[in-house]
């Protein structure tokens, strides 16, 4: 087993960051960590951090689609990469099959946020979101 990417993230609070770029390259180490640890998982980066010179929160989003039945090992994949369901605090605004993930990844020195939302293939948020003006660095 190869060492997790991610490692346990504490309450980060949001702030607003000018866009870096090097969180393209953070998502893109993500992703395929994610594809090594499940061939067939596939991450989309969106969000802010995803579209080149906008600033935002610095958190780098990343985005999952599962097939029904499919959640639990999702669920595994996303734990062995280092990452973990959003805590207690905020667990309750997502539903159980609608989970989020989050960890800190090392890059260049930097610690940065990475947050994984987990969506059932087909569901409203995706549509929305690949309609967000962003390259796609997925698969």
């Amino acid at each position: 087993m190869t060492e997790p990417i991610a490692r346990p993230i504490g309450r980060q609070p949001a702030r607003f960051a000018p866009h870096d770029p090097r969180a393209a390259v953070v998502a893109q180490r993500v992703m395929d960590a994610a594809s090594e640890a499940m061939s067939d998982l596939h991450l989309e980066h969106v969000g802010s951090t995803s579209v080149p010179g906008c600033p935002g929160k610095g958190y780098v989003d990343l985005m999952t689609e599962y097939v029904e039945g499919r959640l639990e090992v999702v669920w595994q994949a996303l734990e062995s990469l280092g990452m973990a369901e959003l805590g207690d605090e905020i667990r309750h605004l997502f539903p159980p099959e609608r989970p989020v993930f989050h960890g800190l990844v090392k890059h260049a020195g930097d610690d940065f946020v990475v947050v994984v939302h987990v969506l059932a293939a087909g569901a409203w948020e995706c549509g929305a979101l690949s309609h967000l003006p962003r390259p796609i660095a997925s698969r």
